[in-house]
């Protein structure tokens, strides 16, 4: 009886339900199609035989192999979390290189465990640090997320005193940059022409907008203020505006000053003064003094 229970136990191992040979271990594979509306969360994977795999070159450049439907299977692709609504989505492009593992060494179920580079990829630009400094989130067309974990000089300060973190998109267009080292947060453009920039040190709080052209802030459907960069103009609209002091309000022209509306009030608690250089006009229909 106990050879018996070995034979079928050994079969168990080397043979899957259906009776085929189990698959041990991992196997190198290459994308051919990374989407499928039928197949939500797969992609179309070749296996590459042990000749092709000898130098992970994958051999069938970035579009991937010619399809050998004898060889081709839809894996599932491992994510680092997953749910319903929740969790991460990357998936490999056509040609990439990756790793493919079998439940239970069952053929029909397999997984995508992750990427492999092949020999002739280059290492992202900037990546490599003794430190092991950088952590980086890059896309194909080049928009990245950049953590920089940067070590403390002479074990001075807290750790991560001088982290930063950098988001940008494709062809550096735009970029936002939380800097713990400068204490600072910064949204702009490629060439900074139009930026945000915040001071998080404590005791300064500095913050400087720059527009190239125009800066416009709008409140709800009742309240603008425009500033025009080309026409040199500020616009400020709004159903009331209250303007209060503790000291003083300076209003200066080297042009005209000009004041209008269906009333207009001006009250000195203790005096008022009105004076011109050159002539003085006053019209009204009447005109009441004292």
């Amino acid at each position: 009886i106990f050879d018996i229970i070995e034979d079928v136990s050994k079969k168990q191992i080397e043979k899957t339900d259906t009776g085929d040979s189990r698959i041990m271990g991992v196997m190198l594979g290459q994308v051919v199609k990374n989407y499928d509306k039928d197949m939500p969360g797969r992609v179309s994977v070749i296996l590459l035989s042990r000749e092709e795999s000898k130098d992970n070159s994958g051999g069938g450049g970035e579009g991937g192999q010619a399809e050998d439907t004898s060889r081709l299977l839809w894996p599932r692709v491992i994510q680092h979390s997953s749910g319903g609504i929740y969790g991460h989505y990357f998936i490999p492009e056509p040609g990439d290189l990756v790793l493919v593992t079998f439940e239970q060494g069952n053929i029909e179920r397999p997984y995508i465990v992750g990427c492999i580079p092949k020999v002739k990829d280059k290492i992202l630009t900037g990546s490599m640090h003794e430190k092991n400094r950088y952590k980086k989130i890059v896309t194909r067309n080049g928009n990245a997320i950049i953590f920089e974990d940067a070590e403390t000089e002479n074990g001075q300060g807290e750790p991560g005193d001088k982290d930063k973190i950098t988001i940008q998109t494709a062809l550096d267009k735009h970029h936002l940059i939380l800097d713990n080292e400068k204490k600072m947060i910064e949204l702009s453009d490629k060439d900074k022409k139009n930026f945000v920039r915040m001071s998080t040190d404590e005791g300064k709080g500095h913050i400087e907008i720059t527009a190239a052209k125009k800066l416009t802030i709008k409140v709800g459907d009742t309240i603008s203020f425009i500033l025009n960069g080309e026409t040199g103009t500020v616009s400020l609209k709004a159903k009331k505006v209250n303007i209060e002091t503790d000291d003083s309000i300076k209003f200066k022209s080297a042009g005209r000053l000009e004041q209008s509306g269906a009333n207009v009030s001006m009250e000195g608690n203790s005096m008022l003064k009105l004076s011109s250089g050159g002539p003085v006009q006053v019209s009204g229909t009447p005109i009441k003094l004292g």
